[in-house]
C-alpha cells in the first residue's frame, strides 16, 4: 500500500505562482499582425436597390486565421455600391465598383458589378404573317427603367402554341401549321415580358415591302415604307442590330423601334437617320465608327482580334440635327440642314476632313490609330447639298454644283490628279482638308464606292474617277494611269461609257451598276461572285444587263454583291452568299436576281443560273479592304 501524498502550504503556494507568471507571460505576447485579406466573394453581381454580404477572412504570416480584429470597409464609387461597416454591400446605380476590407493596415478587394433591373422587354414586330414552313424574325429590345437598352441580358422565348409557331433560342418563328389564331410570341428577360402576336398562313402574304435597300460587305440592311428598318446576312459584329451576333439568312428587324428616313451601310457597321434628325448606328465600332461618343459597349471579335462594338442602335453622340448622312467604312458623315458637314470615324487618312488639329482627335486601339468618337465639323467653310462616305475617304457636293474630295488620293480617288494631293497619310497621298475635284465640271449629284467617286455633269453624263484595275470606273478599260506605281487607276473624272444614257451611277468596290431613266439595270466590272447579274462570272470592262427584265429604281452595289429595288417596291439581291447577305433563306450564290424572303411575290419569277457558282471564297475581315 502506497503511503498517502502529503501537501504543505508552502508547496501549493509554489504552484501557485509560477501558474501566474507563465499566465502573465502568454498575456503580454504581442499580437500577432495581419498578413492577408480575403474577401468572399471576391467578384459579384447585385441589382440597383440590392444587397450582398461580403465577408473578410484575415491571417497571419503562417495561414493561421486572425478573429476579433477590427475592420474598416469602403466602396471607390459609392454612386455605383455602398458598403455598410458589417460587409453588406447595396447596388446604387449601374457600373462596376471596388470594394475593400482593411485590417491592420492590410487590404483585401472585391469587384462588384451592378446591374440595373429589367424594366420592359419589347418585341418587334409586335405582329407579323408567317407561311407554313418559313421563318420571320423577332427581336427584343430590354430596357431598364431609365429607358436604357440592356444588352447584355439574357431573353428566353416561348411560343403560345408550338403545333402552329415554334420559336428558337435567338427569336426565329418557324411557322408549323395555318390557323387563323394568333399565336403569342414571348420573349422574357429576369421575369419581365413582351409578346408578339404571328399568323400562321398557308402561303406567304409578304408582310414587308422595302421602300430602299443598301449592300455591306456581308450584310445587307432595307428599309420599310414606314420607316422599320431590317437587316440579314453576316451578324458578327452586331450589324444586323438585333440584339445579337446571330447570323440570319431572312430579313430580320433592327431592335430599338426607332422609325428611320434613311438607312445606310458601311463596310461592317450601319447608320440609321431619323425623320427628326437623329442619327444612330450599330455594328462594329472599330474605329468610332457609331459615333457614340465612347467605345461600342459589347466586345466582338474577328479572327484573334477583338474590338467593341454595339448589337444594337446607339445615338450619335453631339446632340447635332441632321439632313442627311453616308456610312463608309472608315468614315461616316453627315449634313445639317444648313449643309455643314460633319464627320466621325477612321481619320488615319485624314477622312474626316478636319485639317491637321488633332487637339479633338481620339486613338481608337482595334483600329490603330487617330479616330473620332463624336461628331467633328469638315474643315474649310464649305456648305454641301449631298455628301457621300467611302472606303478611306468622303466627298462634297456644293449648291453650285462644285465637288470637293478628302481623306485618302492612294487610288486617285479624290480626282485632283495622283499626285496633287496636298498631304501624305500612312506613306501614300492624301488631302486632310477638302479639295475640289479636278476638270472644271459641273455636277447635279454625286455618290461614292470604296475606292472611286462618280458624279453626273450638267449635261447629264456620268464621270467617274478612283481604282480601276477590274474596269469599274466604266471607261472600258483598266487604268489608265497607275497610282502609287502599281494601282491601275484615273486620278481624274473620266467618262462613263453610255454614261449619258444612265439616270444614276452607283459605285460600288470593284464592280458599279447604273440603271436608265426606264429603269434598266446594268453592271460592269469583277463579277467572281456573280455580283454583275448578268447570269455569268466574267469580268465586264464594259455595261452588261442584269438578267430577268426587271426594272429598278435603286441600287447598292459593294463588294461580292449587289442589291436593288424593282420599280414594283421589291428587294432583290446577286453574287455572293456566303453569309446570307442575299436574304433569300439560304447560303447559295446567285448570278441572277433573286427575291429577298418574306416580301410580297413578284411579278416577275426568279430563277437562279444553274451551273454557275462563284470564283472567290469571301475572307471576312473587320478593316477596309484594298482597291
Amino acid at each position: 500500500m502506497l503511503a498517502p501524498r502529503h501537501y504543505t502550504l508552502a508547496g501549493i503556494l509554489v504552484v501557485a505562482l509560477s501558474w501566474l507568471v507563465a499566465c502573465s507571460k502568454d498575456a503580454q505576447a504581442p499580437e500577432r499582425p495581419v498578413a492577408s485579406v480575403t474577401l468572399t466573394p471576391e467578384s459579384a453581381t447585385v441589382f440597383v436597390a440590392g444587397t450582398l454580404k461580403l465577408s473578410a477572412r484575415l491571417r497571419d504570416a503562417n495561414g493561421a486565421l486572425l478573429t476579433g480584429r477590427p475592420i474598416t470597409w469602403a466602396s471607390d464609387h459609392a454612386a455605383v455600391a455602398t458598403v455598410d461597416p458589417d460587409g453588406t454591400v447595396q447596388g446604387a446605380g449601374p457600373g462596376i465598383a471596388g470594394v475593400t476590407a482593411t485590417s491592420g493596415g492590410v487590404s483585401g478587394f472585391a469587384t462588384i458589378r451592378v446591374n440595373a433591373r429589367v424594366a420592359s422587354v419589347t418585341v418587334a414586330p409586335a405582329a407579323s404573317t408567317v407561311a407554313v414552313s418559313k421563318t420571320v424574325r423577332l427581336a427584343a429590345t430590354v430596357k431598364d427603367a431609365a429607358g436604357n437598352a440592356l444588352t447584355d441580358r439574357p431573353v428566353t422565348w416561348t411560343s403560345s402554341n408550338l403545333s402552329v409557331a415554334s420559336v428558337s433560342a435567338t427569336g426565329v418563328v418557324t411557322g408549323v401549321r395555318a390557323d387563323p389564331t394568333s399565336v403569342t410570341i414571348t420573349a422574357t428577360s429576369e421575369s419581365v415580358s413582351g409578346s408578339a402576336a404571328i399568323t400562321v398562313v398557308t402561303t406567304s402574304s409578304g408582310s414587308v415591302s422595302f421602300a430602299s435597300v443598301e449592300a455591306g460587305a456581308y450584310h445587307t440592311c432595307g428599309r420599310t415604307a414606314d420607316g422599320a428598318a431590317y437587316c440579314w446576312g453576316y451578324n458578327g459584329w452586331g450589324q444586323l442590330g438585333d440584339g445579337s451576333i446571330v447570323s440570319s439568312l431572312v430579313p430580320g428587324p433592327v431592335t430599338g423601334g426607332f422609325t428611320y428616313a434613311s438607312v445606310s451601310l458601311g463596310g461592317i457597321h450601319a447608320c440609321g437617320l431619323t425623320a427628326g434628325g437623329a442619327a444612330y448606328c450599330w455594328g462594329a465600332d472599330v474605329y468610332g465608327s457609331l459615333g457614340a461618343g465612347a467605345p461600342g459597349p459589347e466586345l466582338c471579335s474577328g479572327g484573334s482580334t477583338q474590338f467593341p462594338c454595339s448589337s444594337a442602335p446607339l445615338a450619335v453622340a453631339g446632340g447635332l440635327t441632321f439632313a442627311s448622312l453616308s456610312a463608309g467604312w472608315g468614315p461616316t458623315c453627315a449634313l445639317t440642314a444648313n449643309g455643314t458637314a460633319y464627320c466621325w470615324g477612321d481619320n488615319g487618312s485624314g477622312d474626316l476632313g478636319i485639317g491637321s488639329d488633332t487637339g479633338n482627335i481620339d486613338f481608337c486601339a482595334a483600329g490603330g490609330g487617330q479616330c473620332s468618337e463624336t461628331p467633328l465639323e469638315v474643315a474649310g467653310g464649305l456648305t454641301f447639298s449631298t455628301v457621300a462616305a467611302a472606303n478611306l475617304h468622303a466627298c462634297g457636293l456644293s449648291a453650285a454644283g462644285a465637288a470637293y474630295c478628302w481623306g485618302d488620293n492612294s487610288a486617285g480617288q479624290l480626282g485632283v490628279g495622283a499626285n496633287a494631293a496636298t498631304d501624305t497619310c500612312n506613306s501614300s497621298p492624301c488631302s486632310r482638308t477638302p479639295v475640289a475635284v479636278a476638270g472644271g465640271l459641273s455636277f447635279t449629284a454625286l455618290r461614292a464606292g470604296l475606292f472611286s467617286t462618280c458624279g453626273r455633269a450638267t449635261g447629264g453624263t456620268w464621270y467617274c474617277w478612283g481604282a480601276n484595275s477590274y474596269g469599274q470606273l466604266g471607261n472600258g478599260a483598266i487604268g489608265p494611269e497607275l497610282c502609287q506605281g502599281t494601282n491601275p487607276c484615273s486620278s481624274v473624272p473620266v467618262a462613263v461609257a453610255g454614261g449619258s444614257g444612265f439616270e444614276t451611277v452607283f459605285p460600288g468596290h470593284r464592280h458599279s451598276c447604273a440603271i436608265t431613266p426606264g429603269g434598266v439595270a446594268s453592271c460592269w466590272g469583277w463579277n467572281a461572285s456573280g455580283q454583275l447579274g448578268d447570269g455569268t462570272t466574267s469580268t465586264s470592262l464594259s455595261p452588261v444587263a442584269v438578267t430577268g427584265g426587271l426594272s429598278f429604281t435603286s441600287m447598292s452595289p459593294f463588294t461580292n454583291h449587289t442589291c436593288a429595288i424593282s420599280s414594283g417596291g421589291v428587294a432583290y439581291c446577286w453574287g455572293g452568299n456566303q453569309d446570307g447577305e442575299l436574304g433569300d433563306g439560304t447560303t447559295t450564290s446567285s448570278s441572277t436576281p433573286v427575291q429577298v424572303a418574306g416580301q410580297p411575290a413578284a411579278s416577275t419569277a426568279t430563277v437562279r443560273a444553274s451551273g454557275v457558282e462563284p470564283r472567290v471564297s469571301v475572307r471576312r475581315t473587320p478593316y477596309p479592304v484594298r482597291p
